[in-house]
Protein backbone atom coordinates (compact mmCIF):
# COMPACT_ATOMS: atom_id res chain seq x y z
CA UNK A 1 0.00 0.00 0.00
CA UNK A 2 2.86 2.37 0.68
CA UNK A 3 4.63 1.57 -2.48
CA UNK A 4 0.92 3.20 -4.35
CA UNK A 5 0.63 6.04 -2.20
CA UNK A 6 4.18 7.02 -2.81
CA UNK A 7 3.66 6.23 -6.81
CA UNK A 8 0.64 8.61 -6.79
CA UNK A 9 2.56 11.12 -4.93
CA UNK A 10 5.58 10.51 -7.76
CA UNK A 11 2.76 11.24 -10.51
CA UNK A 12 1.26 14.22 -8.93
CA UNK A 13 4.34 16.05 -7.74
CA UNK A 14 5.57 15.29 -11.88
CA UNK A 15 2.26 15.96 -13.58
CA UNK A 16 3.94 18.91 -15.47
CA UNK A 17 6.72 16.42 -16.93
CA UNK A 18 4.13 13.83 -17.98
CA UNK A 19 1.49 16.39 -19.40
CA UNK A 20 4.46 17.77 -21.49
CA UNK A 21 5.42 14.02 -22.40
CA UNK A 22 1.69 13.41 -23.36
CA UNK A 23 1.22 16.32 -25.77
CA UNK A 24 4.38 15.82 -27.80
CA UNK A 25 2.98 11.90 -27.82
CA UNK A 26 -0.13 13.53 -29.02
CA UNK A 27 1.60 15.53 -31.57
CA UNK A 28 3.72 13.06 -33.17
CA UNK A 29 0.96 10.62 -33.76
CA UNK A 30 -1.80 13.02 -34.79
CA UNK A 31 -0.83 16.32 -35.93
CA UNK A 32 0.79 15.04 -39.06
CA UNK A 33 -2.12 13.18 -40.51
CA UNK A 34 -5.03 14.41 -42.31
CA UNK A 35 -7.74 13.71 -39.79
CA UNK A 36 -5.62 14.57 -36.80
CA UNK A 37 -7.71 14.79 -33.88
CA UNK A 38 -10.75 13.37 -35.62
CA UNK A 39 -8.49 10.29 -36.58
CA UNK A 40 -7.32 10.13 -32.35
CA UNK A 41 -11.74 9.31 -31.70
CA UNK A 42 -12.06 7.73 -34.69
CA UNK A 43 -10.16 4.98 -34.96
CA UNK A 44 -11.03 3.31 -31.38
CA UNK A 45 -15.04 3.91 -32.26
CA UNK A 46 -14.19 1.98 -35.62
CA UNK A 47 -12.13 -0.53 -33.90
CA UNK A 48 -15.24 -1.14 -31.29
CA UNK A 49 -18.02 -1.31 -34.29
CA UNK A 50 -15.13 -3.73 -36.01
CA UNK A 51 -15.59 -5.90 -32.67
CA UNK A 52 -18.92 -6.20 -32.36
CA UNK A 53 -19.96 -7.05 -35.72
CA UNK A 54 -17.29 -9.79 -35.65
CA UNK A 55 -18.16 -11.08 -32.33
CA UNK A 56 -22.28 -10.28 -31.82
CA UNK A 57 -23.54 -10.18 -35.11
CA UNK A 58 -20.92 -13.09 -36.82
CA UNK A 59 -20.05 -15.79 -34.31
CA UNK A 60 -23.46 -15.00 -32.09
CA UNK A 61 -21.27 -14.97 -28.82
CA UNK A 62 -22.80 -14.03 -25.52
CA UNK A 63 -21.20 -12.26 -22.72
CA UNK A 64 -20.55 -13.83 -19.63
CA UNK A 65 -22.74 -11.05 -17.66
CA UNK A 66 -26.53 -10.25 -19.17
CA UNK A 67 -25.72 -6.75 -20.92
CA UNK A 68 -25.49 -5.73 -24.26
CA UNK A 69 -22.33 -7.16 -25.74
CA UNK A 70 -20.63 -3.69 -26.43
CA UNK A 71 -21.20 -2.63 -22.95
CA UNK A 72 -19.14 -5.90 -21.39
CA UNK A 73 -16.89 -5.32 -24.70
CA UNK A 74 -15.56 -1.34 -23.96
CA UNK A 75 -14.78 -1.30 -20.56
CA UNK A 76 -12.08 -4.00 -21.03
CA UNK A 77 -11.08 -2.93 -24.26
CA UNK A 78 -10.27 0.81 -23.29
CA UNK A 79 -7.23 0.62 -21.71
CA UNK A 80 -5.60 -1.14 -24.65
CA UNK A 81 -6.20 2.07 -26.50
CA UNK A 82 -3.68 4.19 -24.29
CA UNK A 83 -1.09 1.73 -24.44
CA UNK A 84 -1.11 0.57 -27.99
CA UNK A 85 0.92 1.91 -30.31
CA UNK A 86 -0.20 2.07 -34.76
Amino acid sequence: MRYVISLMREMISRRKVIWDLSKADFKKRFVGSYFGIIWMFLQPVATVLVYFCVFQLGLKSTPPVDAPYVLWLVPGIVPGFSSARC
